[in-house]
């Protein structure tokens, strides 16, 4: 009903979300799932404490060599220039993921030793009840996780891509944030 009073939505829209919402198979069964709860709650601050994290480490990886005078030392090298690029783009992507499964697994683990471990094939619709989609709270655990890393992937990116072609490590810290 509400979809259908809802102005922004059209006819099409309304019978996507109904079909949608008749696809769910599995029944929405009330269970005990409250360190999968508070993990969600918390993601969103974690997941913005990590990219801020991520972005003062990232930044200054290349800028280093402008300020030292180190840029004209390792381009005139046979192979420092690929070799050193390529080291530490592995690097700092390397870094952000694995900063990324780490304290959101630090946090995961603490919300669910805390809460109890119970709750994570149940259906996520008990977190939000309006989601149309057929996961179980844990499926929703896994999809945050990989959508954090391609997260940290981009601000890594970018990170890097600023900080290659600017002196200062403001510029790529600031826009990173």
């Amino acid at each position: 009903m509400n979809l259908e009073n809802n102005p922004l939505f059209t006819e099409e829209n309304v019978n996507a979300v109904i079909n949608l919402d008749s696809e769910v198979s599995k029944p929405i069964v009330m269970e005990y799932g409250e360190g999968y709860t508070r993990f969600f709650a918390l993601s969103i601050t974690n997941i913005i404490i990590v990219m801020i994290l991520i972005a003062f480490i990232i930044s200054p990886i290349f800028c280093e060599e402008y300020q030292k005078s180190m840029d004209s030392l390792i381009l005139t090298s046979k192979n420092g220039k690929t070799s050193q690029i390529l080291a530490k783009i592995f690097t700092g992507v390397s870094i952000g993921v694995l900063f990324t499964f780490i304290l959101l697994g630090a946090c995961l683990l603490t919300c669910l030793v805390t809460y109890g471990f119970e709750g994570g094939l149940s259906a996520i619709q008990n977190y939000v009840a309006l989601l149309t989609f057929n996961f179980t709270m844990l499926d929703a655990v896994v999809l945050l996780f990989i959508t954090s890393a391609f997260g940290s992937f981009l601000i890594v990116s970018i990170g890097l891509f600023l900080s290659s072609i600017t002196r200062s490590a403001i510029i790529p810290l600031v826009v990173s944030i």
